[in-house]
């Protein structure tokens, strides 16, 4: 059967490549659509279903783009259809994974985590808001969400051997559930906190006006922990359906190397790295530095002793593929404004969308959730869409800003099924909820964002931006 499946998948994907080829050289383009932007055209929808599916591996199918920017008419060179490795959100994305591993390396965010739980007390209900309060801290000192999860779970563990028999698998399930979501959540409270805040970030001081660590925080701290709080709260109240646990409990415990200094005098030393990383953030904008520049200099730091928490492991451990994915999908995007086919696109869509009688902000929201649904990796979700709001803006009445921080914030909580979020995928394979479980979790949330983004798109955000100094569109 899995034979079959791979050559189903192969047929599929070679048909894919015939259908694009004879539509783009054979058939006539529309009146509204130029050549280069039918090529696109064409090239985005092959990349929505090839990412939005995952028949081959990422990086298999993001040279097959690039490779079809070159040799489709109109022909781009390679430096012309490598434009999106320029950017600078994936060395962004790749310093802070390295960075987010060595402050867990060190072992600051498990000493923090255990000193939180002590503060919350025993007993399940306890250390389950224990743990709420956690997630939404953490991400101010570890941006990695897989980070996160790595270094919370075994301490979890813990904690649950010491509870009653009858409570270790009812906590666990609460917990394993919150802890794999919440990492997702709370990512966006803060522009370096992952992927997702990162490229929205990234796109919205290269395309709009400069946004800085603390105007992110901000606009997103009172969505994402507001969510995070009414999740906390739902998942504790719902009696969800048992699964059966599975034998596999191996924990992902994060170790560094033996050190002469005392693991007390590391994890200060890390603290202050990540206390200076977070100050450059703040007043960077004042100075004109961007916001790679801590990045690059925290990686530094935390490679030289006496911390060495970050060596050639971390380089070969990093996920490639969504690298090679994310610089592909910058530069369809960027192709995809340039060349008139995000214009398209988002002409159609509206004209449709004001046919049924939606309004521009509803039909956003329809849109990046139908699309958060079909995609496997919300990364590659979000270096696909982010781009056509470039355009999207122009044909509505909506804030590009916070048109971009709806969608962040919304392909950051939609995950339906476990092997969308890479942090609740860990939890998931731990056993303790099933895929039943997620589901019901993912309906709620998807629900719960629409009410929560119609409140701060009405009532929050536009009385804070001018108290920011942000100028609304």
């Amino acid at each position: 059967m899995g034979k079959d499946n791979g050559y189903y998948k192969q047929c599929m994907i070679l048909a894919l490549l015939v259908i694009v080829v004879i539509i783009n050289n054979f058939t006539p383009t529309l009146p509204d659509l130029t050549l280069e932007a039918r090529k696109i055209l064409l090239l985005f929808v092959l990349a929505l279903i090839l990412w939005g599916t995952k028949p081959i591996p990422y990086f298999v199918s993001s040279f097959i783009i690039l490779a079809l920017l070159m040799i489709l008419p109109p022909r781009f060179s390679f430096k012309e259809s490598i434009t999106g490795f320029s950017n600078q959100a994936i060395y962004f994305l790749l310093g802070i994974s390295m960075i987010g591993n060595a402050v867990a390396r060190v072992g600051l965010t498990g000493t923090l985590t255990k000193l939180l739980f002590r503060l919350f007390g025993s007993g399940v209900t306890k250390t389950i808001w224990g743990l709420c309060f956690c997630l939404i801290f953490m991400p101010f000192l570890i941006p990695s969400s897989v980070a996160r999860v790595k270094t919370i779970y075994p301490i979890l563990q813990n904690i649950m051997n010491r509870l009653d028999n009858s409570d270790q698998k009812i906590f666990m399930k609460i917990a394993t559930m919150l802890l794999g979501n919440g990492a997702v959540i709370m990512s966006i409270v803060v522009m370096t906190g992952g992927g997702i805040p990162i490229i929205a970030a990234t796109f919205i001081n290269e395309s709009f006006s400069p946004i800085s660590w603390w105007q992110w925080f901000v606009l997103m701290a009172p969505i994402s922990i507001i969510t995070m709080v009414c999740f906390t709260l739902f998942i504790s109240c719902v009696p969800f359906s048992d699964s059966a646990a599975r034998t596999d409990q191996k924990t992902n415990n994060i170790h560094i190397e033996s050190s002469s200094f005392p693991p007390k005098i590391l994890q200060i030393i890390g603290l202050f790295i990540v206390l200076g990383m977070l100050t450059c953030w703040v007043i960077g904008p004042i100075f004109n530095i961007s916001i790679i520049v801590p990045v690059f200099f925290g990686v530094f730091f935390f490679a030289i002793p006496p911390l060495s928490a970050i060596d050639q492991n971390d380089l070969t451990s990093f996920e490639w593929d969504i690298f090679i994915l994310l610089g592909t999908a910058l530069s369809l995007g960027n192709y995809l404004s340039d060349s008139g086919a995000a214009l398209f696109i988002s002409r159609h869509i509206l004209r449709m969308a004001h046919f049924i009688g939606l309004s521009d902000l509803l039909t956003l929201v329809i849109l990046v959730i139908m699309l958060r649904l079909i995609f496997v990796s919300f990364v590659a979700c979000t270096g696909v869409i982010i781009p056509l709001l470039s355009l999207w803006a122009k044909l509505t009445t909506l804030d590009p800003l916070l048109s971009i921080l709806t969608v962040a914030y919304i392909i950051t909580i939609g995950t339906i099924v476990p092997i969308q979020s890479p942090p609740l995928l860990i939890m998931y394979e731990k056993g303790f909820f099933s895929n039943a479980n997620q589901m019901s979790i993912g309906a709620f949330l998807i629900i719960f964002s629409v009410f929560i983004i119609y409140i701060h798109w009405y009532l929050y955000w536009p009385w804070i931006l001018p108290i920011i100094g942000i100028a609304s569109s």
